[in-house]
């Protein structure tokens, strides 16, 4: 843990668990996490102090090259918003902002095919919009994740260890695997199908 001495407080940077944490007077105010995005805390300390910390850390610790932040505050309601990468977040303790798509789906491994290929399996649920998971209809929402699946040379699982299972045969890793399902729904999402 190393502490630096500033005006009248005093900040550390600590490690822990694979993620990086900004403290300011005890308080967790950046933690870059170990996924890549990264978290805001004021621990109920909205200042002008600490979202002074906040942006020292960010530039100093966040990894945010190449990334733009702001920071604003709404005229009429005084809540602050959170800008990055073009998108605007209201602002409230502990958010997380610029996760890598498909942090959220579930991949699992499963034995390789008969060429030694290493397999993917992932529940259909995770190739459909938010929109599209509410409908009652599981076996048309099951062949429509097949279909969209087909796009990206996902197929129907055959193995009751794993049902409503989607495989995917590809030569990448699990976060590959992930992100190439995000952005095949945030596209599906963008079209409104």
């Amino acid at each position: 843990m190393s502490y630096e001495m500033f005006k009248g407080g005093h900040r550390s940077v600590v490690e822990w668990k694979g993620d990086t944490l900004f403290c300011y007077h005890e308080t967790v105010i950046v933690a870059k996490l170990s996924d890549g995005a990264i978290q805001l805390n004021t621990g109920g300390w909205d200042t002008v102090t600490t979202w002074k910390y906040i942006g020292i850390a960010l530039r100093e610790y966040g990894g945010l090259v190449g990334r733009r932040i702001e920071f604003k505050r709404d005229k009429k309601t005084g809540a602050k918003i959170v800008m990055f990468d073009g998108n605007e977040f209201a602002f409230k303790d502990n958010i997380v902002i610029g996760r890598r798509p498909g942090w959220d789906i579930d991949v699992t491994e499963v034995n390789s095919d008969y060429r030694g290929c290493p397999r993917y399996v992932v529940h259909f649920t995770n190739l459909l919009t938010d929109i599209e998971r509410k409908r009652a209809d599981v076996d048309a929402n099951y062949a429509l994740a097949l279909r969209r699946a087909g796009a990206i040379g996902g197929r129907k699982f055959h193995n009751k260890q794993f049902g409503g299972g989607v495989v995917f045969a590809e030569h990448l890793d699990k976060n590959q695997i992930a992100e190439k399902i995000a952005k095949l729904v945030a596209e599906a999402e963008r079209q409104g199908n």
